[in-house]
């Protein structure tokens, strides 16, 4: 009676291993940015056209912390300066974002996740700015301690890797 109990444990025992180690790959081993924490230094210019014919020109001068946090998600905390043609204000944003592999970039989605007490920026010429850039990156490795994040829209940073 007991050789007829062992046999079902140990097929069980197997059972979640095998489950475990293919929870396993399809968490981790397909997320290759699980647990890379980097950061980069960011400019961006861009020329917008007003409702009156008018041009706008919107800088941005920001560092940008990413940390990827597995599963195919994570956060990017952005912080810097962004001025219009009139003003210029201080601004401080975390998003959570998650992203899909695609063959040559990876897709991304943002979603607002708080805003420091201390951001001047009005949300409208954030998301406007944001908009421009894209949610397309492509993300290759340069080496062991730096990642280059580029898209069609923006110019090349090189995200320095901290973790």
């Amino acid at each position: 009676m007991a050789v007829k109990l062992k046999i079902p444990l140990v097929l069980l025992a197997l059972f979640c291993l095998l489950s475990a180690l293919y929870y396993f790959y399809l968490y981790q081993v397909d997320d290759p940015l699980s647990g890379i924490h980097c950061e980069s230094s960011l400019y961006l210019s861009h020329a917008l056209e007003d409702t009156d014919g008018t041009q706008e020109v919107i800088d941005m001068t920001a560092s940008v912390n990413f940390a990827f946090t597995g599963n195919k998600q994570g956060v990017v905390i952005i912080g810097g300066l962004i001025s219009d043609n009139n003003h210029r204000y201080k601004f401080k944003r975390t998003y959570n974002f998650s992203y899909l592999p695609k063959p040559m970039f990876y897709e991304f989605t943002f979603k607002p996740l708080t805003q420091q007490s201390d951001d001047e920026a009005p949300s409208k010429l954030l998301n406007t700015l944001f908009t421009k850039v894209g949610t397309h990156i492509e993300i290759r490795w340069l080496d062991d301690k730096n990642l280059l994040l580029s898209n069609m829209f923006s110019p090349m940073q090189v995200c320095n890797i901290t973790q």
